[in-house]
């Protein structure tokens, strides 16, 4: 198992056993290593590997060759081929990704562009990318960076932001095997903001604010403010309790747990009724006893 931490000296596998895991899927998996120099690591899996390196060198091995890659250099290798992995550096640092075959062809279906990604994973070749130059170089740290965000944070499920992602890595590796200079049509931002509302969706029960949003984002307040509103039509404030009134709405049709309605704020992530009150007129245009008449009167 990869340890998301600097190695001491002693010589440190770092085969990514994805069986292991068992709350985790199996179909997607990502860290991001620090390397001392002393690791080597044997590997023989069923899965699709990726490793882009960010600094320092590993040597990539197989029984036909030795591969060299350092800084801005990215391999990915199919299913069932057996390689090692040295780390040759001291202070060196890459990003190691597996896939299940499986996932990338969801990812393809997804993208709309499998006839033309799919020889990426294929061929049964080894795909090497040297030098990436320095605009993709950075888009394509930022893309893993916020995989491996997304997988830490959130490991039960790999979700649409991962395979969106994931999709992008592998549009900028298409154009740079084609020598095009790749055209970023996501940006980071997209995704950091999708991460945030999909935040708010499992956590608006709990008091969130929007310099709580920003945090998560790691962008400027302007920033987040113009793009969390292009995304999703609302600002934060207004999306946080649109979202906290249609749970609400789904507890008062819930005919068998007459919970009360102070309980029912309570649960929205309201510590004050009276706001509760307010945005439930404003989301709604009626009071929660109206609507609790209405739905009765359906009945």
């Amino acid at each position: 198992m990869i340890k998301a931490k600097k190695q001491t000296k002693k010589s440190t596998c770092l085969e990514i056993n994805l069986s292991s895991y068992k709350n985790i899927t199996p179909k997607f998996f990502i860290r991001k290593i620090y390397g001392d120099g002393n690791i080597q690591s044997y590997h023989y899996q069923h899965y699709f590997q990726m490793y882009y390196v960010i600094k320092g060198y590993i040597t990539h091995t197989t029984a036909l060759e030795n591969i060299n890659l350092g800084y801005g250099d990215l391999c990915v290798i199919p299913p069932d081929y057996q390689h090692t992995i040295n780390v040759n550096t001291a202070n060196a640092e890459f990003y190691a990704c597996s896939f299940s075959a499986d996932f990338v062809e969801s990812i393809l279906q997804q993208a709309g562009t499998g006839g033309l990604l799919s020889g990426l994973f294929n061929s049964g070749d080894i795909v090497l990318l040297k030098s990436i130059p320095a605009q993709p170089q950075l888009h394509l740290q930022n893309l893993m960076n916020f995989l491996l965000y997304e997988f830490e944070t959130k490991p039960i499920n790999v979700d649409y932001a991962i395979k969106n992602c994931l999709s992008s890595i592998f549009c900028v590796l298409l154009a740079l095997l084609h020598s095009q200079e790749p055209i970023i049509t996501e940006p980071t931002e997209k995704y950091s903001i999708l991460n945030c509302i999909n935040y708010v969706k499992n956590n608006y029960d709990k008091p969130l604010s929007l310099n709580d949003m920003i945090k998560l984002s790691h962008m400027q307040k302007k920033d987040f403010c113009l793009r969390f509103k292009n995304f999703s039509g609302h600002t934060f404030n207004d999306y946080l309790n649109k979202i906290r009134i249609e749970k609400a709405v789904e507890l008062l049709k819930d005919t068998e747990s007459k919970i009360p309605l102070t309980r029912i704020a309570v649960i929205c992530g309201y510590d004050n009724y009276i706001t509760f009150y307010r945005n439930f007129i404003k989301y709604t245009g009626i009071t929660p006893a109206e609507y609790l008449k209405l739905k009765d009167e359906e009945e």
